[in-house]
């Protein structure tokens, strides 16, 4: 089971500040939290034992969270995954070298005449998943923009200050 005091703390995360939870609210979270993980690690132990593998990974269990049909959070988690890994391998590597797709653009004319391009960063930039302000992460691309650009997510996703598309969370 998931510590009743992490459940408490994730529920006043997305309530008013002057809401009340009753003790049987908090053990029913905690109950359908528990049984969620358990569904979810099941799965995707089940798909490692199947491939011969001793190690779940994060991977797997987004597979998981899409084979049982949890398909509306795969893509954000996802996203989440994919900054958290990048920002994790910019501690351990030191800063991260600057782009040459961000700093230097590609040309718009060749030797035939000029190239086509789109959301103003150059030839075919959509395909490389760069805009005109960089990365989709940063807001350049991909979508729009809705990351460091203040836009956000909107929808079912959005909790009360929580971005899934925003910058992990530190390390405690």
């Amino acid at each position: 089971m998931m510590p009743i005091a992490n459940v408490i703390r994730i529920m006043r995360k997305v309530l008013p500040a002057h809401a009340k939870i009753s003790d049987d609210a908090k053990e029913t979270i905690q109950e359908c939290v528990s049984e969620y993980i358990s569904f979810i690690t099941a799965e995707a132990n089940h798909r490692c034992r199947s491939e011969h593998r001793k190690t779940v990974t994060a991977d797997d269990l987004l597979f998981s969270m899409s084979k049982l049909g949890f398909h509306d959070y795969v893509h954000p988690l996802s996203l989440y995954l994919h900054r958290y890994r990048h920002l994790e391998a910019a501690d351990f590597r030191g800063p991260p070298r600057p782009d040459p797709f961000l700093h230097n653009p590609p040309p718009t004319t060749r030797a035939h005449g000029p190239m086509p391009t789109t959301l103003g960063g150059g030839p075919m930039a959509h395909d490389l998943g760069y805009g005109s302000g960089g990365p989709m992460w940063e807001g350049g691309g991909g979508g729009g923009g809705v990351f460091m650009n203040g836009s956000g997510v909107q929808g079912p996703m959005m909790m009360n200050g929580f971005d899934p598309y925003g910058p992990p969370p530190p390390y405690k």
